[in-house]
């Protein structure tokens, strides 16, 4: 369950990110009963497929596998229009996702989280955020993927080169 003052009294679990592990994450733990809230940066859920807009970024396995496997009934109404789904389908889909199973409740957007800390003596996480959340937790699940940061060679003459 997502408490809407979930700041009040320790949490089971944050979730850190609402892209495709995060929104899986937050469905799952809710399933489980747990009080779970979430912390993503962006605008909306997503992640990288909601920050990378680039044209032509797409996926790179066939669009069913990219699919939650969680819900027949999900896997049922959604219909590819691709095998390989360009990124607007794939976010539209994590949209559809996030709305049946009500998943943007859980999570406050706009918002980094910039400090978790484990208190060994209490067995809790302390997590603090840019939008001022001080919230505590049980467990933490770093949901915040690897194509966050840009990886730039260390190139000599790069700054320099024209094209």
């Amino acid at each position: 369950m997502t408490d809407p003052d979930f700041s009040t009294a320790p949490l089971d679990v944050v979730v850190i990110g609402a892209g495709v592990a995060g929104m899986y994450a937050m469905h799952r733990l809710r399933e489980q009963g747990l009080r779970v809230h979430g912390f993503e940066a962006g605008s909306g859920v997503g992640g990288t497929w909601y920050f990378n807009r680039y044209p032509g970024a797409r996926c790179d396995v066939e669009s069913f596998d990219y699919s939650y496997s969680f819900s027949e009934e999900l896997q049922q109404d959604w219909d590819w229009s691709e095998k390989y789904a360009a990124q607007p389908e794939i976010l539209s889909y994590l949209d559809h996702v996030a709305d049946r199973f009500d998943l943007r409740t859980g999570f406050t957007f706009d918002t980094r989280v910039l400090s978790a800390q484990f208190d060994e003596g209490a067995a809790t996480w302390r997590v603090q955020t840019d939008g001022g959340h001080d919230v505590t937790s049980r467990f933490v699940v770093c949901a915040t993927g690897s194509l966050s940061t840009a990886n730039v060679p260390n190139i000599a003459g790069r700054e320099t080169f024209g094209g």
